[in-house]
């Protein structure tokens, strides 16, 4: 293979270009474009008939590969249909290098027109038994006669959309239960071999459910309880946690028999079995029907018992959101080094009590919270977000003095809705959170059920917001843009979230083609020998673009280029000019405002004198380009008074004698009104010195 793509690229310095070449376009059936490989095969030479393989070349949309004289056959693939594809025409039906035809290359050009790939969609519904949609499954499909495998989500109507399906392609479907906590069965069907399009529905089942609340004997909800659930065999089959109203339900579950074990994360309360049992063996079996909800199996758990600890060093309260906080870690340092830590009770308090004399510095992360509550920022004391910028606290052993408490800011959030033009819910969308230090902020994606929609916890501050996405439909990825509507940082607005405070509207309309943010503009004045410029606009993707320009005299084009320079065909017409703008595959176009209607320049001559006393003779000569005879009329001041207006120029002169002026010397302009296609003008000045 080295050799014979030596044999096709190689050429000594000095030696005359002999390769021409192969051009196309390369299309699923669908009409998109497609990303793949061309794979070129040279003829042995005559008279042997077998082809060699010697290189391949990759393409997008457009292929173009440079090859030396000789006889050829060309194999696509596509790596969007998964499919390959031989050039035939004619008989030849392209299953193989044997049944491709032969291009022969001599030294023109040639083009191999549209490669065409057909393909099909598959649209898939899943529904759990009873026929209801459902939204958020993971559906794979793979290949069972081909190469081919894809992944999609199914979107808040249960579908998914396979498209560019390779036709004759037998598919395995496979739906699987995309949360955390397995609710449906997995599901799994078979679409034959075929060329048309096809809709299946796939079932998956809905799985049954234990629920229940966990409190304390006040009746108080314990949150950050572990929910787990063993099988008739004493096998652990699941478990959850329980929310901040001490809500629990353990999903996935068969028809059978099952028990509950409730185990405290915080320490605060003793670990029991359901109904009220002190282990395993002693627990009460739950029965569980098929596609049962099984609700009502609460605890109400009795707290461990605590001793008041002696030898206190430090001690605190944790709060947030107006509450203490548990499993808060505090950890205390020394000269940066780290000396220890404790964890909040569900009272926020904490304690130290084997710590040296010294100063120290105290950090507070909480390490989980109810899964229904929104996280909390680390901190340092007192309630700052960095080691140096912290208050020292000075320990002296057994004597904790006051309380030394804080209060942790909550996360807040940021939602909205990104949509296509179309204004539909993207299915894939990504938000970017960016601090003001153009740093990615470890945004927490919520979760959200309808399409397009997101939601992200962030610490409070304010950010930047970067939107993208991919187009499914288009296999292609959204231009990325800033909120709100900027295609650039320096553009964008900046959004502010404060403690557990929520933003919300914060939407972005995507596009996966060019659009201009601002119309291109014209520059210079609409005369007669003048050059006017066009900008190129601002567009929504900012780099890398290529730029086409055409002039218009009224709808007539006239003329390319990012100048235009007028003439007297111009006169009296509107000139402006269409960009269109190029990225890659992209493509779009805008079109500027109109000019003033193009006038001819206007010179204009004034000569003074004064014949006699207190007379003074002005003689105005007004050329306007290729008249001669401009029309218009004149003014005449003398400083800044006028004297005589609205004189008619009569084939390019006007004539005014100008009485009762005050000796001296005077100085006097013309002022040109201008017509329809002559420019206004002014004449230089004239002083005159006025006999008395």
């Amino acid at each position: 293979m080295v050799a014979g793509l030596a044999a096709l690229t190689a050429s000594s310095a000095g030696a005359v270009e002999t390769r021409t070449h192969i051009s196309g376009i390369a299309r699923l059936s669908s009409g998109s474009a497609t990303y793949g490989e061309v794979g070129v095969y040279l003829k042995d030479p005559d008279p042997a008939t077998s082809y060699q393989y010697v290189d391949s070349y990759g393409f997008y949309d457009a292929f173009d590969v440079d090859l030396e004289p000789g006889t050829y056959k060309f194999e696509f693939y596509s790596y969007d249909a998964s499919t390959t594809k031989w050039y035939a025409t004619g008989t030849d039906t392209g299953t193989d290098v044997d049944h491709a035809t032969p291009v022969t290359l001599t030294t023109s050009p040639k083009n191999l027109g549209t490669i065409t790939f057909p393909v099909r969609t598959i649209t898939v519904t899943a529904k759990d038994q009873h026929g209801t949609p459902l939204p958020g499954m993971e559906i794979n499909a793979e290949g069972d006669t081909c190469d081919y495998w894809a992944g999609y989500g199914t979107n808040a109507s249960g579908v998914a959309v396979l498209r560019n399906v390779p036709i004759d392609c037998e598919i395995l479907l496979n739906g699987l239960d995309g949360s955390d906590h397995r609710v449906y069965d997995n599901g799994t069907a078979t679409v034959l071999a075929g060329t048309g399009n096809a809709t299946v529905n796939l079932t998956m089942s809905k799985l049954s459910t234990i629920s229940g609340k966990v409190t304390n004997a006040a009746n108080g909800a314990l949150g950050l309880v572990d929910v787990n659930v063993y099988d008739d065999l004493g096998h652990q089959v699941g478990g959850t946690v329980t929310d901040s109203q001490g809500n629990y339900t353990l999903t996935g579950l068969v028809a059978g028999d099952y028990r509950l074990e409730f185990a405290d994360e915080v320490g605060d309360y003793k670990t029991e079995y359901w109904n009220d049992r002190v282990d395993l063996a002693t627990a009460d079996a739950i029965t569980v029907a098929a596609n049962a909800d099984v609700t009502g199996k609460n605890a109400v758990l009795t707290p461990v018992d605590t001793t008041t600890p002696s030898g206190v060093d430090l001690t605190g309260v944790v709060s947030g959101a107006g509450k203490p906080l548990s499993n808060v870690e505090v950890s205390a340092y020394r000269n940066g080094v780290y000396k220890g830590s404790a964890t909040t009770r569900r009272d926020g308090r904490y304690t130290f009590d084997g710590l040296t004399a010294g100063s120290y510095k105290l950090q507070f992360r909480r390490l989980s919270g109810p899964a229904d509550e929104l996280p909390y920022v680390v901190q340092w004391y007192l309630n700052t977000r960095s080691s140096g910028a912290s208050t020292p606290i000075t320990v002296t052993p057994d004597s904790p003095g006051a309380d030394r408490n804080v209060t942790l800011q909550q996360y807040g959030t940021i939602s909205g809705v990104v949509t296509n033009n179309a204004n539909q819910g993207i299915e894939f969308p990504s938000v970017d959170a960016i601090d003001t230090d153009l740093g990615y902020v470890d945004a927490q994606w919520m979760p959200t059920s309808t399409p397009g929609a997101y939601k992200l916890a962030v610490p409070p501050g304010s950010y930047l917001l970067r939107f993208t996405g991919w187009d499914a439909a288009a296999t292609s990825g959204y231009v990325p843009e800033f909120w709100d509507n900027s295609s650039t940082v320096a553009g964008a607005k900046l959004v502010t979230v404060g403690s557990g405070g929520a933003r919300t509207g914060i939407n972005a309309k995507l596009t996966n083609q060019l659009e201009p943010r601002v119309a291109p503009a014209i520059s210079g004045k609409p005369l007669v020998g003048q050059t006017l410029t066009a900008s190129t606009g601002t567009w929504n993707v900012t780099a890398n673009n290529d730029y086409l320009y055409q002039w218009y005299r009224g709808v007539t084009p006239v003329g390319t280029g990012a100048s235009y320079k007028l003439t007297t065909a111009d006169v009296g017409s509107k000139i402006s000019v269409k960009v269109t703008a190029w990225h890659f595959q992209m493509t779009g176009s805008a079109s500027s405002a109109a000019t003033a209607p193009v006038k001819r320049p206007s010179v204009i001559g004034l000569t003074a004198t004064s014949p006699k006393s207190r007379t003074v003779k002005l003689v105005v000569k007004v050329a306007g380009t290729g008249l001669a005879n401009p029309g218009g009329t004149v003014t005449i001041k003398r400083g800044t008074t006028v004297v005589k207006s609205s004189v008619a120029v009569v084939n390019g002169v006007a004539t005014i004698t100008l009485a009762k002026q005050p000796a001296g010397a005077r100085t006097y302009q013309a002022f040109y009104s201008g017509t329809s296609g002559v420019a206004a003008g002014v004449s230089p000045k004239r002083t005159v010195t006025v006999k008395r």
